[in-house]
């Protein structure tokens, strides 16, 4: 199985009202969120970006992908945004609503730029102590040198995510180990029984991206060759 996420710059309120691709409609296609993203930023909250949005979903094959993308009408919005297909690498804990686990066990390591998605189910009541949690992580990772581009990622109703890229794996464990990072890991983390005190159903997950197309301008655009 594979991973991708799709993203296009367009009008607000298209973003919000969208449909995107439906599990069950759509041959090879395993699970699919609506995505709402923001810009890593000072201060307590993602900058929001209310043109910026797409999905995430998980597929059986690149063949899946391939056909969804050529033929299917609810890809002709994303035909003209920015996309990548990633292959699973480890993870600790598991994929929040979904009833498969790709992830190889042992982990595998990779050569070259390194993936990494946090993601969770948001605990409601602790959500405002979150934000604030996570605000030095943002800020940790735009100034790090090895920090090639990432996006916040919001999927409606609690969903949060989190999608970076880096140069290579070990800049990512670097990161995750250090700095503001590493002391919300051990503050909020509990690393025995995978138990996260902001979130519920979700973790940590690394992957090789292996294929990508477009860019995204304005405001947080990808980097220039980034595709390449």
């Amino acid at each position: 199985m594979i991973a991708t996420v799709h993203i296009v710059d367009a009008n607000p309120l298209r973003n919000l009202v969208r449909r995107t691709p439906r599990v069950g409609a759509i041959d090879g296609l395993r699970w699919s969120k609506k995505a709402l993203c923001g810009q890593f930023s000072p201060g307590a909250m993602p900058d929001a970006q209310l043109r910026r949005g797409g999905f995430v979903a998980w597929w059986e094959d690149d063949d899946a992908v391939d056909q969804f993308e050529a033929e299917n009408p609810r890809a002709e919005p994303f035909r003209s945004g920015w996309a990548v297909r990633l292959r699973p690498t480890r993870t600790r804990a598991t994929w929040p609503n979904a009833e498969f686990d790709p992830f190889p066990e042992p982990n595998e390591r990779h050569e070259g730029t390194h993936a990494a998605i946090t993601l969770g189910t948001a605990l409601v009541p602790k959500f405002p102590r979150f934000l604030r949690a996570s605000s030095p992580l943002d800020d940790q990772f735009v100034a790090d040198p090895n920090g090639i581009w990432g996006i916040a990622i919001t999927m409606p109703p609690r969903i949060v995510m989190t999608l970076t890229f880096w140069t290579d794996q070990d800049a990512t464990d670097a990161f995750v180990r250090s700095g503001s990072h590493g002391a919300a890991m051990k503050a909020h983390y509990d690393f025995k029984t995978d138990d996260h005190e902001f979130i519920s159903a979700g973790g940590f997950f690394g992957f090789e991206p292996y294929a990508m197309r477009g860019a995204l301008d304005g405001k947080n655009a990808t980097p220039a060759g980034f595709a390449a």
